[in-house]
């Protein structure tokens, strides 16, 4: 990938990354949302508020797809071929175990009655992709890469997966509303956190942000089409949790093998 030459220094991603890349998690992967809410909220009725959820969703996206393509001209090298084609085909291929572990995992739930399976439609559709698109810009597409720009060498490349993994984590504390939902809230936490770092894994070694939107769509799409059963066991939510982590724990082992790899990837990004 060739930078053409150029290199933007700035004074907070190059001083106090972790900081910045903080902000900017919280900032694109929720600020956009509550500003579409407040303009949306006065024409919000039973009548249409089906049409005005979608349309939020679909606005959210196109403002986060901006911000990306904005970060991307801006802060030169690291985001150059983030939205490109370059890697995706790599990054598809990682994503291969994790299709396959959701794919038997969600047949055997249906299959067994502990969930009930509903055809995709329009809404399931957007609605799965506004976090696909929306929170993989926000805290790969830009985080990530905003990281590397100091954590890019072998020995601390896996800095921006953790980070941001955990941020990805910390974020979903917030749908907290009522006190007995702290443990549910919990685990899903935790979940975010494991399935954080696999999407980070898969980023970092592609560099292309498009595999990690794809896998993170499929899955919330899924999610939007498949409910659990009245009669289903509490249990198998730790099937989620387990199996995400067995696979989390397989990618990193696999990551900090070939970091070097990895690391030679990004490098690439800042010379010519």
């Amino acid at each position: 990938m060739k930078n053409k030459g150029k290199f933007s220094k700035h004074f907070l991603a190059d001083k106090i990354p972790l900081i910045l890349a903080a902000v900017l998690m919280i900032t694109v992967s929720m600020l956009p949302g509550m500003i579409l809410s407040m303009i949306i909220e006065p024409f919000y009725n039973e009548t249409n508020a089906k049409t005005l959820v979608l349309l939020w969703c679909i606005s959210q996206i196109v403002v986060t797809v901006l911000i990306m393509i904005l970060f991307e001209k801006w802060f030169v090298p690291e985001y150059e071929g983030s939205m490109k084609m370059k890697g995706f085909s790599y990054g598809m291929k990682l994503t291969i175990p994790v299709f396959i572990f959701w794919s038997v995992w969600m047949t055997i739930k249906v299959i067994t009655k502990q969930s009930v399976c509903y055809p995709p439609d329009f809404e399931a559709i957007v609605k799965g992709m506004r976090p696909g698109i929306c929170e993989e810009i926000a805290f790969r597409g830009i985080a990530v890469a905003l990281l590397l720009r100091r954590y890019r060498k072998p020995e601390n490349i896996w800095v921006p997966v953790i980070f941001t993994s955990v941020f990805f984590g910390i974020t979903h504390f917030f749908n907290i509303t009522e006190p007995d939902e702290i443990l549910p809230i919990a685990v899903t936490s935790l979940f975010a956190t494991v399935y954080g770092i696999v999407l980070g894994i898969i980023y970092t070694f592609s560099g292309c942000i498009w595999p990690t939107v794809i896998l993170h769509s499929l899955y919330d799409i899924a999610l939007n089409c498949i409910e659990n059963a009245e009669s289903s066991v509490e249990w198998l939510v730790f099937v989620d949790v387990g199996g995400m982590t067995l696979i989390m724990v397989l990618y990193l082992i696999y990551f900090l093998k070939k970091r070097k790899q990895s690391a030679a990837l990004w490098n690439t990004k800042w010379h010519n």
